[in-house]
Order: structure tokens, then C-alpha cells, then sequence
């Protein structure tokens, strides 16, 4: 028969058992965040991410910040990213002629692999390349010149003293300059009736424009090549295909646009 002090006994084994499991269970739990490290915060880091995010965000030692950067700012340019590791030190040999249809302007994307990782403006030409695209937009669609490729643009442009110390291209450059391209820039209002007119005599429109749905900071810049029957524009953007997609109304460009130039052949 037990007496009063075994049972006392056998209760506080119990309770130091139980408590000893509790400790095993916390320091295994600790042990096993730890021996994981990163993996843990990665599974939610990379929940709903494509293939191509996951391998920049993995691997993001390997890539240049400004493009991961460009990355987390614009997810088009996912693919574009992650290709750097194929693409990033190869000089490609530029051909427009897939681009080019006559009579129209064509779509030109500054992150495009054939000139995107190439060096401009102290930065990438997929970063801070959006009035060199332009301009061969332009140039390409009225000229048929294929070798005005938005990389060849850009060379002309740093080689010929278009760059401001604020390290943006120089609105002389988007005038004079692109006399060189055998097209001619003039300056114009931003009014609903003289992009009209200037669209309807065959002179597409490059814009800058500031913060919005085109740019989060830096200037811009943007093509406007059309209108459709509701009256909106057709835009094409080098930095966005959703952006290009759409048609854009008088009201939301006018409040974004900086500066507006048409554009005529010499």
C-alpha cells in the first residue's frame, strides 16, 4: 500500500517528465528554424512567384541591383531579368527587319535582350533607355532606316553631348539631335486638337512624362502614334506592353505630359 509521501512522489516526476518533453519540443523546434534559416521566409517570399522571379530572388548575388530593382518595380521584365545570366555579356547583332512594316510604327521595348543589357547613361539601356527607344520608333516607322536601333541611338546620343548633368537627355537632342536619324522634332502644345492634327498628317508624337501611370519617378518617355474611333490615343510605351495595349483618353496623358514633340521625316 503507497503511502501519502510515494504519491506526492510519483506526481512531481510526473510533473518534471512533462516539463522536460515541453523543453525537448521547444529546443526542437528552435533547432529545426534555425537549420532551415532562410528557407522558411523564402517559402512565403516566393509564394505566387513564376520560375523566373524565383530564380533572380534566389540567386539575387548574381544580378546587378538595378536590375533586380527593375524587377521588383515592373514584373514584365521578369524573364528579361533572369536571362541576364545567358544574355547579360553578349553584344548582339541588331536586326529590326521582324519589327518593321511599312506605312507603320513600330513597338520597340527598351528591355528588349538585343540592346537591353547594354551599358547607357551611367545605367542599363532597359533601365534608363526610354528616349533612345522612342526615337527609333519614330525613325524606324517613318525613315525605314533598320539601323536606327534604339542601342545605336544611344551611342549617338552619349557620344554627341546629349546628356544633362542631371544625367537626362537633353531637349535639344530631341529636336536638332534627331536630325541625324532623318527625322525632325518640333515642339508642340499639348492640346486634344494639336495631336490630332499632327496625327492625321502622319507625325507621331514622342511625350516625356512624369510621374504616373508611366513612370513612379524618374522621366519618361513615351510614343503616340494613333487614335482609335472613340476618339483615345494609341500609345506605345517601351517599358510596358499592358501600357501599350490599351488606348489612352486626352484627359489622363494631359496631365502627365511634361513635353510633346512631333515628328517629320527630312
Amino acid at each position: 500500500m503507497t503511502t501519502k509521501r510515494e504519491r506526492l512522489r510519483r506526481r512531481r516526476r510526473k510533473r518534471l517528465l512533462w516539463r522536460a518533453r515541453q523543453c525537448i519540443f521547444i529546443l526542437a523546434c528552435l533547432m529545426l528554424v534555425l537549420a532551415l534559416g532562410s528557407g522558411i521566409i523564402n517559402i512565403f517570399r516566393f509564394h505566387g512567384a513564376s520560375s523566373a522571379e524565383k530564380q533572380v530572388l534566389k540567386h539575387t548575388n548574381q544580378y546587378p541591383d538595378e536590375l533586380v530593382e527593375l524587377l521588383k518595380e515592373n514584373e514584365e521584365t521578369e524573364q528579361f531579368v533572369a536571362d541576364y545570366s545567358k544574355y547579360g555579356n553578349k553584344h548582339f547583332k541588331i536586326s529590326l527587319k521582324s519589327d518593321y512594316q511599312e506605312g507603320e510604327i513600330p513597338y520597340l521595348c527598351q528591355w528588349d535582350k538585343r540592346w537591353g543589357y547594354e551599358k547607357y547613361n551611367n545605367s542599363y539601356l532597359a533601365i534608363k533607355g526610354s528616349a533612345p527607344t522612342c526615337l527609333s520608333m519614330v525613325s524606324v516607322g517613318l525613315t525605314g532606316d533598320l539601323n536606327a536601333n534604339p542601342l545605336a541611338i544611344a551611342q549617338y546620343i552619349e557620344e554627341n553631348g546629349y546628356l544633362t548633368s542631371k544625367e537626362e537627355e537633353s531637349p535639344s537632342f530631341m529636336t536638332e539631335g534627331t536630325e541625324y536619324f532623318d527625322v525632325k522634332g518640333t515642339e508642340i502644345n499639348v492640346t486634344k486638337e494639336t495631336m490630332t492634327t499632327s496625327l492625321e498628317a502622319n507625325q507621331p508624337l514622342i511625350a516625356q512624362v512624369k510621374k504616373g501611370d508611366f513612370t513612379k519617378d524618374k522621366e519618361h518617355y513615351i510614343v503616340i502614334y494613333d487614335k482609335d474611333k472613340k476618339g483615345n490615343f494609341k500609345v506605345h510605351d517601351p517599358n510596358s506592353l499592358k501600357n501599350s495595349e490599351k488606348t489612352w483618353d486626352f484627359d489622363t496623358l494631359e496631365k502627365q505630359i511634361t513635353h510633346l514633340w512631333a515628328y517629320t521625316v527630312l
